[in-house]
């Protein structure tokens, strides 16, 4: 699902909580681009 940055910003600030949400994708993403970095 594709959700706009104003979108999602305004959710944020209405105090949905994306939080923990949010920081387990950062910490996937960040072991995959790591992953992909150390294979060049």
């Amino acid at each position: 699902m594709k959700i706009a940055r104003a979108d999602m910003d305004d959710m944020l600030a209405r105090g949905f909580a994306f939080g923990s949400h949010l920081q387990q994708r950062r910490a996937y993403y960040a072991t995959i681009f790591a992953a992909t970095a150390a294979d060049h």
